[in-house]
């Protein structure tokens, strides 16, 4: 009875393509995972009202990154399907801000600014442009 051997090269190559599928695996988890979390965000408000002294404020906004993709249709090929997740508030609350203003009468100003909440990818077509507020565009004040 012959045994069968198989050389070492051959076992050094099936091994080695192993690893190779195990990193990919692992790479490929890394990519689908996504980190959306809620930044302080520290701003000087400058131009409340003619006449006011600049504020300190601490706001808060989104940032992270968010599944995505667009692939080939597997049910029809020259049809391209997309999935794009955005990392987004979830819920915020209004507050008011006083503004010293010595030079105006009232000598103080009060503005409303939004506080996100919470952070979570979502949709990216879920949240319009005017959904923003006016007062504070928190995406404009991100370092980077």
């Amino acid at each position: 009875m012959k045994s069968h051997q198989r050389p070492v090269s051959m076992v050094i190559v099936v091994r080695g393509a192993l690893f190779l599928l195990l990193l990919l695996a692992c790479s490929v988890s890394q990519t689908t995972t996504s980190m959306c979390r809620k930044l302080t965000v520290r701003h000087l408000i400058k131009d409340a009202k003619p006449g006011c002294r600049p504020k300190w404020l601490t706001l808060y906004g989104c940032r992270g990154t968010c599944f995505s993709y667009a692939r080939v249709s597997p049910r029809d090929y020259v049809s391209i399907e997309r999935s794009c997740q955005c990392c987004q508030e979830v819920g915020y609350r209004t507050v008011r801000v006083r503004f010293d203003c010595p030079q105006r009468l009232p000598p103080y100003h009060y503005a409303e600014v939004r506080l996100v909440r919470d952070c979570r990818c979502r949709p990216c077509n879920t949240m319009s442009v005017g959904d923003v507020p006016e007062v504070v565009r928190l995406t404009d004040y991100f370092p980077n």
